[in-house]
This record gives structure tokens, sequence and C-alpha cells, in this order.
């Protein structure tokens, strides 16, 4: 016996944000975009310096992050 809320799931439409078009202009695409930039990395002593062509001093919080902890 599965529980009403599971039939009420079950009737509604599956997967709504499959039913939005990509739009790369209003950043809404989640990858392929023509905005992204080129993939890139420079390691400087051990240091990272640059993602995908943007500096150190322009890095955000995920660039940091990655910067730091995934790569370095």
């Amino acid at each position: 016996m599965r529980p009403k809320r599971f039939e009420s799931l079950d009737e509604r439409p599956a997967n709504r944000e499959t039913f939005v078009e990509p739009w790369a202009d209003a950043g809404l695409t989640v990858t392929g975009s023509p905005h992204d930039p080129s993939p890139g990395l420079t390691i400087e002593e051990g240091l990272v310096t640059e993602v995908d062509g943007l500096p150190l001093e322009q890095f955000d919080l995920i660039d940091h992050f990655i910067a730091r902890d995934a790569v370095g």
C-alpha cells in the first residue's frame, strides 16, 4: 500500500525543468554556452595563478575554492 502523497506526485508532469529551453544570453544554460570561457589552468610555484583565463586577482569565491581545495 503506497501513501497518497506518492500517488499525487505520480500524477504530476515529471521533470518540469526539462520544459525550459536554454537561453544563453540570459544565463539560462547548464553547459555549452557560447559565453563560457575556454578552460585553462596556470600553476606557478605550486600556486594556481589563473583559472579559465582569469588572473588570481579576479577570482570569485568558487575560483578560490577550486584553486585552494580542489587543485592546489
